[in-house]
């Protein structure tokens, strides 16, 4: 059976804080291995790649009672389980590969969908330990040719068990107020992305170039997860939120949502088509939530365009009084077939990085949609634009909850 949500969330924290606790990557990867053990998996295995393509097992954990792991961990015993391997990636290459087992059954899509999590955030964990290595040992050789670089690390050891002193009694203020699941993913962010800027801001220039670039994209990293937890939180807050409906003028949410959004349009040359738009029942701050996702939605998609066209309308209905409102833009689009994972939390169909984002927008209008009673869909063509549509039932979706 797949973990469920509270066990999932459990197993998050246990693994950023594994993953964020030491930089002795073999060690970690134990720790991790022996989580993953006990958790979504019955085997585990961690390989990183070497010089030459060759594999290094650097942990393994698995059931006491397991008598021939490795026949297991290559499909070749008696009766064989299904063998997954999942891949380390990082920087569009990958650092070694993870071998999972569940014994007697198979592991489930949310489960795997988790363990590739984790392996992203073990292949950082990896390279972060490396980085360090690299680092300390370009300071040995500074250190060595000048005398004020011993002075420089005296002062940044210091430095750092202050730190560290404050980050402790901020733990045990944390542990005393119970933070939430959130707050627990953040602490080990914050710790990595110190410590980069640590290493940037006081042996920047005697760092070589490759390993500085390594220190800023981890440091880039941790900020993007950072804003993917905000996302989250916007999400759990949108689904607890009570519903407030009132009649609601439209034309005027939509232009106050405009506004909003006058700062992301900055530079830009964007037609904006506003057809009028008839009265609702809906929550006022809920409804400009959803025009202000839709229409950056829109902006964000259109940068490519030398003239962005966003049109915001309604069709109405012969047969009922249903309403449906519409954001259409001549943007980049998206194939038919994937219009589904478009309101998937954190699902990016547009990975390129001069697409900003970071895939939650899309879920939230979802959920408020459906607090409504509504639905939402969408229509697109690669390279031909895409629109956006969504009803707001009758309004009667008060203390709705979104399961």
């Amino acid at each position: 059976m797949p973990l469920g949500l509270q066990d999932r969330l459990s197993f998050i924290t246990a693994a950023g804080k594994i993953l964020s606790s030491s930089l002795q990557s073999q060690t970690t990867l134990q720790r991790l291995a022996e989580l993953i053990s006990s958790t979504i998996a019955d085997v585990c295995a961690i390989e990183l790649f070497r010089d030459g393509g060759t594999r290094e097992r650097v942990a393994t954990a698995f059931p006491k009672n397991l008598a021939d792991v490795e026949s297991v961990m290559s499909g070749s015993a008696s009766q064989p389980d299904p063998v997954f391997l999942i891949p380390l990636p990082i920087d569009g290459g990958t650092l070694g590969v993870m071998t999972l087992v569940r014994l007697g059954s198979e592991m489930s899509i949310e489960d795997l969908t988790m363990a590739e999590d984790v392996a992203r955030w073990a292949a950082l964990s990896v390279e972060n330990a490396r980085l360090y290595q690299t680092a300390q040992e370009a300071l040995l050789t500074v250190r060595n040719q000048a005398a004020n670089i011993r002075h420089l690390n005296t002062d940044l050891e210091k430095r750092v068990i202050q730190r560290t002193i404050q980050l402790e009694a901020a733990n045990r203020e944390m542990s005393v107020v119970n933070y939430t699941v959130s707050h627990d993913l953040r602490a080990p962010l914050r710790a990595i992305d110190g410590y980069s800027q640590m290493l940037l801001e006081d042996y920047g220039n005697a760092l070589p170039e490759g390993a500085k670039a390594y220190v800023e994209q981890l440091s880039a990293s941790t900020r993007e997860v950072n804003r993917l937890l905000d996302g989250l939180l916007s999400f759990c807050k949108i689904s607890s939120q009570v519903l407030k409906p009132q009649s609601v003028d439209v034309n005027e949410i939509v232009k106050r949502s405009i506004e909003t959004l006058q700062t992301k349009m900055t530079g830009r040359q964007i037609e904006m088509r506003l057809n009028s738009l008839d009265a609702t029942l809906a929550d006022p701050l809920l409804l400009k939530q959803v025009f202000v996702n839709l229409l950056s939605n829109a902006i964000t998609y259109t940068s490519n365009r030398d003239i962005a066209v966003i049109e915001v309308g309604q069709i109405k209905s012969l047969d009922s009084d249903e309403q449906t409102f519409f954001v259409k833009d001549n943007g980049v689009g998206f194939d038919p077939a994937d219009e589904e994972k478009l309101f998937e939390a954190f699902r990016r169909l547009h990975t390129d990085r001069s697409y900003e984002g970071t895939g939650v927008g899309l879920s939230i209008v979802a959920a408020i949609v459906q607090r409504h009673g509504g639905r939402i869909w969408a229509k697109g063509i690669p390279g031909s634009g895409a629109t956006f549509y969504f009803t707001l039932g009758d309004g009667s979706g008060q203390n709705q909850r979104i399961a």
